[in-house]
């Protein structure tokens, strides 16, 4: 008997399922929609064990869910196309909509500190236009470096407390990290809150501004490569 068709195509989308069942390589590709990443980096950003992040990327790879390139000696990783992270967005969206549990972490420990509506990016892009805003990407620096909503300052979070000096503090802070499941800008606002600043959350990251056509800066080729 001939193959049936649709149960090959079937088979093909549970490999990809299978390949996102598990939490650790979600983490990795949310990294991988931030800027190309080395197998070293995303061992040291996720404190996944090398040997385990190697194998994470291998499930990853097959399942078409991310590509490679070479750099120097180093393997450098990225996904395979823009719309695996809408995939995963999507699927934050159903579990937020669909599990009480998921939208209480969310709002804990995702959402602003203090309760208040993370301003939307619409809101942002108008404020921006104007001046009225100061926006910092608090990522760390590489992932700015290969790509960040345009007007962002880099002040990724370890070294907010020595330049929130230069920050000013006639018109508002908003920060941002890698998106709706990152913990950097909502630490970020509390602690500007706490030294005096107007801080509010962007809960979108790079990859949902820019799917949004709002400007983004890239640099590509310019992956810092860390042994």
């Amino acid at each position: 008997m001939a193959p049936n068709p649709k149960h090959a195509v079937l088979d093909r989308l549970a490999d990809i399922g299978a390949a996102l069942a598990h939490r650790a390589r979600l983490q990795i590709l949310d990294l991988l929609a931030q800027a190309e990443q080395t197998v070293e980096t995303i061992a040291l950003k996720t404190n996944i064990p090398l040997k385990s992040t190697s194998a994470h990327l291998r499930v990853l790879r097959e399942a078409g869910l991310a590509t490679t390139r070479r750099e120097g000696t180093f393997v450098v990783y990225r996904l395979a196309d823009p719309e695996v992270h809408r995939l995963i967005s999507a699927m934050l969206g159903i579990a937020e909509r669909r599990s009480a549990d998921v939208r209480d972490l969310t709002r804990r420990f995702f959402d602003d500190p203090d309760g208040a509506e993370p301003v939307t990016a619409t809101e942002l892009r108008r404020r921006l236009d104007r001046g009225e805003v100061t926006l910092i990407d608090v990522r760390p620096a590489d992932e700015y470096q290969q790509a960040h909503i345009a007007g962002a300052h880099s002040v990724p979070l370890d070294t907010l407390a020595r330049h929130s000096a230069e920050l000013p503090r006639d018109r508002a802070v908003v920060a941002y990290c890698r998106g709706a499941t990152c913990v950097l800008a909502a630490t970020a606002v509390r602690r500007l809150r706490r030294a005096g600043f107007t801080a509010h959350l962007l809960r979108d990251g790079v990859p949902d501004w820019n799917r949004r056509g709002f400007p983004v800066v890239r640099q590509p080729h310019t992956t810092r490569v860390h042994p």
